[in-house]
């Protein structure tokens, strides 16, 4: 019996470690697709009086973009006619919201303004949209990181002090396995960063002083502290396997003196049309998150500072409407559409979004016609109506729509899935099903021995009960029987 139960056990082992062996992994693997930049609505503050009497969407498509290859044009552009009803005059500040440069292109695309035919005075902004997606529901929460000038936090203000620290090594005992241990004591917050150096493939930080990160011959690393401080760093080496002590050479390459933003701006890219007030606000959120809740003096690790790269940025137009009593004015706004690219098809499926939600906020809206200039097939759209014309698509609304505009296209109009990855695609369903069957077939032995063990269990406790009554019963008829005899007598 007892063979049998560690049997039982064995398979149900073999059984567990199968399933989890067979579930999918996340893995490294090639770009399957990329992500656009979504045009929307403009969008004025609450209690806004003007009305949009109609709006005129055009989207120009030159060519449907090839990943890191020179792109065609591609533009959005809007325009609004917008009456002020009332009998005074009316300004209103305004942003749209034009969304990220993708991951696939260096190019910023068209852009511009013009009210009435003739160009507005255009400010481009950036808030910090580090997550890299952007829909309907994030315009508010977006906006709300524009600010007037420089953030007013009390600690993560321009003038902070800061001590930038670079050191180099050289002189390792072991080139490739060599882990330099930093201790660090001081009386402020610091900062272990990257800015593509040789990056950290192995770093153990215990969230206080010490860091751990593995080295090799002309490794840099840099340290920022921030505030007054008598920062002091301790060094030592071991073997990233054994713990072993090993000899390296530690040196201060550089130690600037700079105020916070001056370290800002010199981690920021060249030619960058990120204002140095956009940038700042970005970085200090960022830099206030990662030192939330550490002690006053504690040292934070990061292998990338977000704010330094521009992708990392929603961009928005911001602009003044400036009206009389009773005016009408034209607004048009032109800005880049560029599109998810989805390669897993043959040829690739281009999703194009145009969010119009946010023109909800003026106070009606009057009709909408979209006219789609491209010679690829219109596969999907979001919104109903769409009819062929010799340059595209059209379509007309008599009031905004509750959905958003997505435009799916192709070369093709019967696109086909990609063989590679519809073989992978099935392969990975494949595993994840046979895996959950496993974990399935595990629970269910689980459940089935536990019931076996119960139910021997029970039917020991009977056996037991029923022996204890047997032996009472012997006890007791004799005793029974002598007087019934005795009785006799």
């Amino acid at each position: 019996m007892k063979t049998a139960r560690n049997k039982q056990a064995s398979l149900l082992l073999a059984l567990l470690l199968s399933a989890v062996w067979l579930l999918p992994t996340q893995a490294n693997s090639a770009i399957r697709s990329w992500r656009g930049a979504d045009g929307a609505a403009v969008s004025p503050q609450a209690g806004c009086p003007v009305e949009v009497l109609r709006e005129h969407l055009t989207v120009e498509i030159g060519g449907l973009p090839q990943p890191f290859a020179d792109l065609p044009d591609a533009s959005v552009t809007a325009e609004y006619t917008l009456l002020n009803p009332t009998e005074d005059a009316v300004e209103v500040r305004l942003f749209f919201p034009v969304g990220q440069q993708p991951a696939y292109t260096d190019e910023s695309g068209a852009y511009g303004v013009t009210v009435n035919g003739k160009e507005a005075a255009v400010k481009r902004r950036f808030s910090a949209c580090f997550t890299r997606s952007f829909s309907a529901g994030d315009v508010e929460t977006d906006l709300m990181k524009l600010e007037d000038g420089y953030t007013s936090d009390p600690f993560w203000r321009p003038g902070l002090p800061v001590t930038d620290y670079t050191f180099s090594f050289s002189e390792l005992d072991d080139t490739r396995n060599t882990l330099a241990v930093l201790c660090l004591t001081g009386g402020s917050r610091a900062l272990l960063y990257d800015e593509g150096d040789k990056a950290y493939y192995k770093l153990e930080w215990d969230g206080k002083s010490t860091v751990r990160f593995n080295i090799e011959e002309g490794s840099v690393c840099r340290i920022a502290v921030f505030g007054e401080s008598d920062a002091a760093f301790s060094w030592r080496f071991e073997h990233a396997d054994t713990g072993e002590p090993l000899s390296a050479t530690v040196s201060e390459k550089e130690k600037r003196e700079l105020t916070l933003e001056g370290f800002i701006t010199g981690l920021s890219q060249e030619n960058s049309p990120v204002s140095a007030a956009d940038r700042f606000n970005a970085a200090a959120a960022e830099l206030r998150d990662t030192f939330d809740g550490a002690a006053p003096d504690a040292l934070q690790v990061t292998e990338c500072l977000q704010f330094t790269v521009d992708e990392n940025y929603m961009e928005w137009y911001e602009y003044t409407l400036a009206f009389a009593p009773g005016e009408t004015l034209t607004n048009t706004v032109t800005a880049p559409f560029f599109p998810d690219i989805d390669v897993g098809w043959e040829p690739p499926k281009y999703s194009y979004t145009y969010l119009l939600s946010p023109a909800a906020g003026w106070a009606s809206f009057g009709g909408l016609d979209v006219e789609l200039h491209t010679d690829a097939f219109l596969l999907e759209s979001s919104l109903k109506g769409f009819t062929k014309t010799e340059t595209g698509w059209e379509m007309h609304t008599d009031s905004l729509p509750e959905k958003e505009l997505e435009l799916c296209l192709s070369a093709a109009q019967k696109p086909k899935r990609d063989k590679d990855d519809l073989m992978k695609e099935i392969l990975l369903w494949g595993l994840m099903i046979f895996g959950l069957a496993l974990i399935a077939g595990a629970v269910l032995l689980v459940i089935f021995l536990l019931k076996k063990l119960f139910r021997r269990l029970k039917d020991g406790r009977h056996a037991k009960n029923g022996t204890k009554g047997a032996q009472h019963e012997s006890v007791h008829r004799p005793a029974g029987d002598g007087g019934r005899t005795e009785g006799m007598q």
